[in-house]
């Protein structure tokens, strides 16, 4: 299945393995792109801040100290 890169407008081959929410690189402009649907393929740019929110989940991410009064 083939879908069009938002940044660059060609035409990608979707890895046939890819499911919804995978992510791949555009062979042209390597933009990391997302299949966001699949019937039909449409990608999008990828997810990066979904990365982000995961980081934040995790207990042992802390960047600074509540009870810190030096700010």
């Amino acid at each position: 299945m083939r879908a069009q890169c938002p940044e660059c407008d060609s035409w990608v081959q979707v890895p046939r393995s890819a499911e919804v929410w995978d992510t791949f690189v555009c062979p042209r402009c390597h933009t990391e792109l997302q299949l966001i649907n699949d019937t039909p393929p449409e990608v999008d740019y990828a997810d990066l801040e979904k990365d982000l929110d995961d980081l934040e989940d995790d207990e042992e991410y802390n960047d600074f100290d509540e009870d810190d009064e030096d700010y």
